[in-house]
């Protein structure tokens, strides 16, 4: 489709991205089209992440001296819309205090130079990116990741750990020796991001990743650590489809190419949530008919 840009993107971030390979109309109805902003509907899985980043980015702060107003936690709190919000902040505390019991935090504090909530700009061969790290250490992005929180489905970490804890027990795993593998193979979204991240801080070979994930089983919670590499494969691949959003959106001035919207319940319900562009989109209306009518026909 040849749609008119009422609104100019003026960067790609990896989130953007990665909305842009689920759906093209999404970024356009949101970002291109003029519509008034319209903020993500988000669920208490993602308001947990939030939450439980903010108080460690606030505990590694005060650690190490770091005055940052955007790390603030009223601030931070007071941004999230939620009617279950004052109870995923008290879990978040709960979850946050378990992960610096545990030494996760003591992990990060070792490193001699941590930036934490760094919004970075850089342009590439044309391109503009922009993203907001969780933090930098030694010149090397990290990022914290959340799973299985508010949700009817369990989380179990990746096989390809380096270092494993309950937050129950206490009781750590951690391999011998920690095990080789690329992002990529586990969770090409994480990698994406992470490229982003190296890009960023301006490496651009030999890439490099450090994530601790936060597992919620239904009796416990398991935080984990990974570290490895990303491919230059899978980098260079990122890039040329990265290129080619940017050229679909800026080639024509006044136009973008967007492929057609192709509405499902998973995709335009990711995490029960209703997509926030929906309210915009006429595929999606004529989607919810549809299936209206097909639920009537069964019954």
């Amino acid at each position: 489709m040849i749609l008119p840009v009422l609104r100019h993107l003026t960067y790609i971030s990896s989130s953007t991205y990665l909305t842009w390979q689920k759906c093209q109309h999404k970024v356009y109805l949101t970002k291109l089209a003029g519509h008034p902003y319209l903020p993500p509907n988000v669920g208490a899985s993602a308001i947990m992440g939030t939450c439980f980043d903010a108080i460690i980015k606030d505990y590694l702060a005060k650690k190490k001296g770091i005055n940052n107003p955007i790390l603030k936690l009223d601030r931070v709190f007071k941004e999230i819309k939620h009617e279950d919000k004052d109870a995923v902040i008290a879990n978040a505390y709960v979850v946050a205090g378990q992960y610096i019991k545990h030494g996760l935090a003591d992990k990060l504090l070792a490193s001699q130079d941590i930036k934490l909530e760094q919004e970075l700009y850089r342009v590439i061969n044309g391109v503009p990116i922009l993203g907001r790290l969780d933090a930098i250490l030694d010149g090397l992005p990290f990022d914290w990741k959340t799973r299985g929180f508010y949700s009817k489905y369990t989380a179990s970490p990746h096989a390809n750990y380096a270092y494993k804890v309950s937050g129950i027990s206490g009781e750590v795993t951690a391999p011998n020796t920690t095990p080789l593998f690329d992002l990529e193979e586990i969770n090409p979204a994480w990698a994406t991001q992470l490229i982003f991240y190296n890009w960023l801080v301006g490496k651009f070979s030999d890439f490099y990743f450090r994530v601790h994930e936060v597992c919620h089983q239904k009796k416990d919670i398991i935080f984990v650590e990974y570290e490895g590499t990303i491919s230059d494969e899978f980098a260079n691949k990122l890039f040329g489809n990265v290129k080619k959003m940017w050229e679909q959106i800026h080639d024509d001035r006044y136009n973008a190419t967007i492929a057609e919207p192709q509405p499902s319940y998973d995709l335009c319900h990711e995490y029960n949530c209703q997509c926030e562009a929906a309210v915009y989109c006429k595929s999606y209306e004529r989607w919810l008919e549809r299936s209206s009518k097909d639920e009537l026909e069964l019954a």
